[in-house]
């Protein structure tokens, strides 16, 4: 089940087709992972004992030049091809750039308000069935959102303040405790170090203990 506009425009979750059945099997040939190449498990075996080699690798990495257009280019133009769907790229190119930039824009192009309205939509249907279920709903807003007042996280607390889920900010935690954000994430890579995993949970903990009545009301229940 996904969400979907309704004839009206609001949203609505849709159902699962009554035949998803013969489409929730995946072939063999993508259900077994591809072997792995005699260089490949090289290169992983010496970053995963070295950091040099770790390191060479990731600069490495940076110096391979990157095509800024597919597949990403085919992608968007199958999506814009489809019926009622003509409006989606305006004043948008996607392989022009990442997609995170266009966010630090005040006006973005319509299909982000688009994006923003389905997803304060999946929000508070989070929050409708954790209310629900009796549990306690929380959001990690990742280091690289920024601080207390960077865009990003202007736009998550506007959607999520007013449905009443709190935002633990990673940024703000790591920051308060004089460490470096850099150290939350690879050189050349955005995913969590071991440190960032850690201080994630930390951060969470932190804010359970600073919330206690969110674990006692639920223990009572």
């Amino acid at each position: 089940a996904y969400p979907e506009r309704t004839a009206g425009g609001g949203i609505r979750l849709r159902p699962p087709h009554p035949d998803f059945q013969p489409f929730s099997e995946l072939p063999q040939w993508v259900a077994r992972p591809a072997p792995e190449r005699w260089y490949g498990a090289l290169v992983r075996g010496l970053t995963e004992r070295s950091l040099f080699a770790r390191w060479l690798d990731g600069k490495r990495r940076a110096l391979i030049p990157r095509d800024p257009r597919p597949p990403l280019a085919e992608r968007a133009a199958l999506l814009a091809a489809r019926p009622g769907y003509g409006w989606i790229f305006d004043g948008w190119d996607p392989p022009s750039g990442p997609i995170d930039e266009r966010l630090r824009e005040d006006d973005p192009p319509p299909v982000f308000a688009e994006a923003f309205e389905f997803t304060a939509w999946a929000l508070a249907e989070f929050k409708r069935r954790a209310d629900r279920d009796g549990a306690a709903l929380a959001i990690l807003s990742a280091y690289r959102m920024g601080g207390a007042h960077s865009r990003y996280s202007e736009l998550l607390h506007g959607m999520a303040d007013p449905l009443g889920i709190p935002v633990i900010n990673q940024h703000d935690w790591i920051l308060s405790r004089g460490e470096r954000i850099g150290d939350a994430h690879w050189p050349h890579d955005v995913h969590w170090t071991p440190q960032g995993h850690l201080w994630a949970a930390e951060a969470i903990l932190d804010w359970l203990r600073q919330h206690p009545g969110v674990c006692e009301d639920r223990a009572r229940a």
